[in-house]
């Protein structure tokens, strides 16, 4: 049996009338003409009586109309159902995130959401580098991003929400010298040796450091450089140099370290970014989630 026969029947019998059942399946009323004969020889019946310009059903065709209605005049209730089906599917949103302190909160944040929610599920992946994070953002490998920026940084095609504002401080061992200051001026620091973020110049953070550094008058004397913020850290713990950082980084998980503002140090945030033609509810919901559920308390 041809369904696309028997549905092109179906509409002509709305309308009893084979030019206007023509227009509205969009094909030539001869095609129509010879479904409706090809109809009568599979079945070997009559199917219409011409009375006029309209078109009346036989006995026979009236029974091949029921049976077709109930076929075809569910098509609106099989649509919304099929709707309905798609909005209750679970979406994937993956995340990426820089490490920083966040990861103390983001964690546990993401495993609640992942818990209460019931359209989206998220999965997350750690980025070292800002550059590579932005990267899959714009090429939507990931959904969302977590990243430490500055205003000059901010991309026109993704949105963001601000989740902290802070400013760029120096690091230092808790003992050091400068460890009791109040604040340092960068230039006061063209002798210590420092320990950077990022391994080389490819690396936004570790260039974005040496050329303020550079901008306040000095080269900056890199003893060492690690992509990984905790080993950055733990050298300073150690007394080997000094860093350029932000109290973003994990200092609270950390003992033995003091942070000193710099003065005149640029403006530093973390904030939550996606691609601004991205209007899924799913991820509006996980955005309202992390940005405004009282079970992370920031400090």
């Amino acid at each position: 049996m041809n369904y696309n026969k028997l549905y092109y029947f179906y509409i002509i019998t709305q309308s009893r009338n084979l030019y206007e059942a023509a227009d509205r399946l969009c094909v030539s009323q001869p095609a129509l003409s010879k479904t409706i004969r090809d109809l009568e020889d599979e079945f070997h019946v009559t199917l219409f009586e011409h009375a006029g310009r309209s078109l009346k059903l036989t006995a026979a065709g009236e029974v091949l109309r029921r049976e077709c209605s109930g076929i075809f005049g569910k098509e609106p209730l099989l649509i919304s159902h099929m709707k309905e089906a798609a909005s209750s599917e679970t979406v994937t949103l993956r995340f990426g995130y820089m490490l920083f302190k966040e990861l103390f909160y983001l964690v546990p944040a993401i495993r609640h959401f992942n818990s209460v929610s019931h359209t989206a599920k998220v999965l997350s992946t750690p980025y070292m580098e800002r550059a590579d994070l932005n990267q899959d953002l714009l090429s939507r490998r990931i959904d969302i991003a977590l990243k430490i920026f500055t205003q000059e940084e901010i991309l026109p095609e993704l949105d963001y929400r601000i989740i902290e504002e802070t400013h760029l401080a120096l690091v230092t061992k808790a003992d050091h010298p400068l460890a009791g200051r109040s604040s340092v001026n960068l230039s006061d620091l063209k002798y210590e040796k420092f320990i950077f973020l990022g391994t080389d110049e490819r690396s936004s953070e570790y260039r974005f450091a040496r050329n303020w550094c550079i901008q306040c008058g000095f080269e900056p004397d890199i003893l060492l450089s690690f992509d990984w913020i905790g080993a950055v850290l733990m050298m300073v713990q150690s007394g080997l140099g000094i860093s350029i950082l932000s109290d973003l980084a994990p200092l609270r998980q950390m003992t033995g370290l003091a942070l000193i503002p710099l003065e005149n140090a640029p403006t530093v945030y973390s904030a939550l970014f996606w691609r601004a033609d991205d209007n899924r509810k799913a991820l509006y919901d996980f955005l309202d989630f992390y940005t405004h559920n009282d079970i992370i308390v920031r400090q």
